[in-house]
């Protein structure tokens, strides 16, 4: 069975929620083909079938909700919740879902959590790579982190949109083209350094687009980690291998073991599905690329040309 855990599904009526909440970059995401009408799932599964995808795995990212008023913030995740547990209940055998938490408020989340994470079909949360502009390493965040470990929860990390907080690359332009790899890139190093990927050992941590730049910079936390995070409590190869990464790269001359920036040798995290009910298959994990992966792109993510929000450029195969 091939999962494709990099897909997402914008109902019209959660982004003008998003937007009369204030939220002014849900544009990106209509017209998508990834609304959640008869057609428009019509026509996804259709380019499931055309791809091989038997499942998709859906989430809402980046549009988590994470709004700054929390009532506001828990409505917004009970909406997109409940649709997707509704999705999931009708299309049983094309969907499983990931859910989202209204960080950075911590008692609705853990409501939230508490609420729907045992509802049939739901596989995990989906996060962004900060939380209104904190870190997910925040303290502030451990109670979160504590229940999630405590349930073995599968944790999807995927961009926020925030150029992280950089203005070298908002105010350029440049917030999904280098932005995104590099917010990728930065939560990676940040779960590596603090420790939370032993610290939570029970959460199975799922990286978008290969964790970034990480397959090209792990040699360099290693060979500088002992003087920028000598707290780390295991050498950064080592903790990378502890997560999980998805394979959407816009190009299959990025994935590992391809191209000239192949990952090699010891530093070469596994590529894993930790969706439950699977054990996790290191071996048996394929690269695929759809047939028109170069033309349209992958699903939910903003620019000009219309493109469907099924199949991702490259997916991991899983027999």
């Amino acid at each position: 069975m091939r999962i494709d855990t990099h897909a997402h599904v914008y109902p019209s009526d959660y982004l003008d929620f998003l937007a009369d909440s204030g939220v002014t970059t849900t544009g990106g995401q209509r017209g998508l083909g990834a609304d959640d009408t008869d057609k428009e799932l019509e026509a996804r599964f259709s380019l499931m079938d055309r791809a091989g995808v038997d499942r998709q795995v859906i989430s809402a990212s980046p549009l988590t909700g994470a709004l700054p008023d929390p009532h506001r913030a828990a409505a917004a995740a009970r909406l997109i919740n409940d649709r997707y547990v509704a999705l999931v209940d009708r299309h049983p055998d094309r969907f499983l879902a990931f859910v989202v938490l209204p960080l950075p408020h911590v008692d609705a989340a853990l409501a939230e959590l508490d609420r729907v994470l045992d509802a049939p079909g739901v596989v995990g949360v989906a996060l962004t790579t900060s939380a209104a502009g904190r870190a997910l390493t925040d303290p502030a965040f451990a109670p979160v982190w504590q229940e999630l470990d405590r349930r073995g929860t599968v944790m999807y990390l995927h961009p926020a949109g925030d150029g992280v907080a950089s203005p070298q690359i908002i105010d350029h332009h440049l917030t999904w083209m280098v932005g995104a790899p590099v917010e990728d890139t930065v939560v990676a190093a940040q779960l590596i350094t603090r420790g939370f990927v032993t610290r939570y050992p029970h959460v199975r941590i799922l990286n978008s687009h290969f964790g970034g730049a990480l397959p090209m910079l792990l040699e360099r936390w290693d060979n500088l980690a002992h003087f920028e995070a000598p707290e780390a409590p295991l050498p950064p190869s080592q903790a990378a291998r502890r997560m999980w990464y998805d394979t959407v790269a816009h190009s299959s001359q990025t994935a590992p073991g391809r191209g000239p920036g192949r990952w090699r040798g010891p530093t070469r995290p596994r590529q894993r599905l930790p969706v439950p009910g699977r054990r996790a298959l290191p071996r048996h994990c394929r690269l695929h690329r759809t047939g028109r992966s170069r033309r349209r792109g992958h699903p939910g993510h903003p620019g000009r040309q219309r493109r469907s929000a099924s199949g991702t450029g490259l997916i991991i195969g899983v027999r």
